[in-house]
């Protein structure tokens, strides 16, 4: 009659070996998975931040591109407009406000260093909130502030139209009588408005067409006088 083999098992020092081969592997795997999510969180937050600024640039973007030719008397009390472009920044009045959305607001849109020699753009807002802005020299109060977007080791703005409206009431009956683009742009001195804001932001340019409706309200405002 045929006796039962034998059974062997695994000795203690096999166990041993076998539970720290494991440990190791648990170890490696546990890291490797924490910094796989540190990866992750990082380019998370990236992207969050991205879509963030992409966000606030559309905002600006509509700001901009509803800009509107608002007329002032300046300290003399001749008629020009609230517009001051700079290589810099620009003061404007806008429809499209980020803030208080509804109603005009004087923006102010500029570079600002910061502590690593980069440039911030923010945005700056004063709600007109009833008030008639008639005079160039008015105080306003800007209550809203925004950071669109940090960073950037590029920052300048443009300014596309007519030199002056002296420029304009020649076009047709003068040579080489064009629009062009300008590093300022001050509305009252040209008595005109631009047609055209270019915003180069870390050497992509993106330009925002204004609604030409400048020769309308010098006409509106000179007739009756």
């Amino acid at each position: 009659m045929a006796t039962p083999r034998s059974l062997k098992g695994f000795s203690l020092l096999e166990m041993l070996v076998a539970i720290t081969v494991l440990s190791m592997v648990i170890g490696i795997s546990t890291y490797a998975y924490s910094l796989f999510m540190r990866q992750w969180d990082g380019h998370l937050g990236r992207f969050d931040e991205a879509q963030a600024q992409y966000q606030r640039l559309d905002w600006l973007a509509s700001a901009l591109e509803d800009t509107l030719p608002y007329i002032v008397r300046d300290d003399n009390g001749v008629l020009g407009f609230y517009f001051l472009g700079r290589e810099e920044g620009l003061t404007a009045v806008t429809m499209s406000p980020i803030f208080d959305v509804g109603e005009p607001a004087l923006i102010r849109v500029f570079r600002e260093a910061d502590d690593s020699g980069a440039w911030r753009l923010v945005y700056e807002e004063a709600p007109f909130a009833g008030n008639l802005l008639a005079r160039a020299d008015q105080r306003m109060d800007f209550r809203h502030r925004l950071i669109i977007a940090r960073n950037v080791p590029h920052l300048k703005f443009r300014y596309f139209g007519w030199a002056d409206l002296q420029t304009r009431m020649s076009f047709g009956e003068a040579l080489n009588v064009r629009r062009s683009w300008f590093d300022e742009f001050d509305g009252l001195q040209r008595q005109f408005h631009p047609e055209k804001i270019e915003l180069n932001l870390g050497g992509d340019a993106a330009v925002f067409d204004i609604p030409v409706r400048a020769d309308a309200l010098i006409q509106a405002y000179a007739e009756p006088e």
